[in-house]
């Protein structure tokens, strides 16, 4: 015996149930935000900007590949700031339009503009770790510590980090604040995990220099820059046309800077390698050069140098105009590392 299905038709209050459901769910998937909102949305953007589960190294992978952040990565600055432009008229409630916009505008120095576009993000994905994190260190770089600082400790009191980059960033706030003490309690609990990581340390010899230990902060300072120092590609190219003899690599790159005398970056690198071959006084005639005197890395290359020939009274002299320097420039945009979210 065949059983016949026949169409269920709920009765009228049920189907106004429903509706009411559905307008009750677009509406809390609306951002919270003063901008305008279209009648028509996407809301799989939304939805998925919300989800706290979101793949954050499949987010930060696809905002790397569109198409306006990779002409930053080409240098192609003007084409990228208007393609960022075009993007957000396209899809101004988009997740990853937001994001990648607000990186170009980062990039590009345009602090207000990033800044509110970050926040756009942070607005459609509250729960978002990976893009808090993001929009925490974007107030960090344009100056609004205080706020960056918020951001970044509503991570931190959460105890969801396992990585010393949210350390890291806390620390740079601190630092600009003047709060020297505290910058180097996140700095202390950071080193003792990764011992290794080279930017703790040099955050941690600014720290100690400006707490007063200049002793201390001139000798981690050294250290650190012995351990982690990496010849670059540059200077591994001439010691491999020197057939291997660092000797004679060193000397064709000082005749290359005669050659080149307004490359700074060449002759930076060839300081660096003279330190590292234990040329001091080489180095020290290096450094002198007016062109190099604006470099931010060359107080630091003075107190490396100055502390290798054991005038530590200059050396500590030097390394503190160079955290000075450091503190009183913004620092620069960077992503955040990926792997500090691994446990978000």
């Amino acid at each position: 015996m065949a059983i016949q299905l026949t169409k269920f038709k709920a009765p009228l209050y049920a189907e106004t149930l429903i509706a009411l459901t559905f307008i009750a769910l677009f509406i809390i998937t609306l951002p919270k935000d003063d901008t305008k909102v279209p009648l028509i949305i996407t809301p799989f953007s939304i939805l998925a900007g919300r989800e706290p589960n979101l793949n954050n190294a499949e987010l930060y992978k696809k905002i790397n590949n569109m198409a306006c952040v990779k002409l930053v990565q080409e240098n192609q600055l003007i084409n990228a700031s208007d393609l960022a432009y075009k993007t957000l008229q396209v899809s101004p409630y988009d997740l990853k339009t937001l994001l990648s916009a607000g990186q170009v505008f980062m990039e590009l120095g345009n602090y207000p503009k990033g800044i509110e576009l970050l926040y756009k993000a942070l607005k459609l994905a509250p729960n978002n770790n990976y893009i808090k994190f993001y929009y925490g260190e974007g107030l960090l770089v344009s100056g609004d510590y205080l706020d960056s600082l918020k951001v970044l400790n509503n991570l931190y009191v959460r105890n969801l980090c396992q990585d010393p980059n949210l350390e890291i960033e806390i620390s740079r706030v601190y630092l600009f604040l003047r709060q020297y003490e505290q910058a180097y309690t996140h700095l202390e609990k950071a080193i003792a995990k990764y011992p290794n990581n080279g930017q703790l340390n040099y955050l941690s010899a600014m720290c100690l220099a400006k707490i007063g230990s200049n002793e201390e902060a001139l000798s981690d300072f050294v250290k650190n820059y012995k351990t982690c120092y990496v010849l670059p590609d540059k200077v591994l190219r001439f010691i491999k046309g020197s057939n291997g003899i660092q000797e004679d690599a060193l000397k064709s790159l000082i005749d290359n800077i005669e050659e080149s005398p307004q490359d700074i970056q060449l002759r930076i690198e060839t300081i660096n390698f003279a330190l590292f071959l234990e040329k001091y006084t080489l180095a020290l005639k290096l450094l002198d050069n007016r062109e190099i005197q604006n470099h931010s890395d060359a107080s630091f290359l003075y107190a490396i140098t100055y502390a290798e020939l054991n005038q530590k009274d200059v050396a500590s002299k030097y390394l503190n105009i160079g955290i000075n320097q450091y503190l009183n420039t913004h620092p620069k945009w960077n992503l955040p590392c990926v792997s500090i979210f691994d446990h978000f």
